[in-house]
């Protein structure tokens, strides 16, 4: 039963956005350490956005 539901919450949620979600946490945890290193705001939303949106955004187009 265990399987059964595993497999449908793996149909519900799709690849795409499995790869968004991981790379958003990645994009977060990126922006706090570009903080870390960093003063810049700029440099901080670069590295956000890059990781965050842009990277599983490429991803995701070029799987399909």
């Amino acid at each position: 039963m265990i399987e059964r539901v595993s497999e449908q919450l793996n149909d519900f949620v799709s690849t795409d956005s499995k790869i968004t979600f991981l790379f958003v946490i990645l994009g977060l945890a990126s922006w706090l350490g570009a903080q870390v290193i960093t003063d810049s705001q700029q440099i901080q939303l670069i590295v956000l956005f890059t990781v965050g949106i842009i990277i599983p955004t490429l991803i995701n187009e070029l799987r399909e």
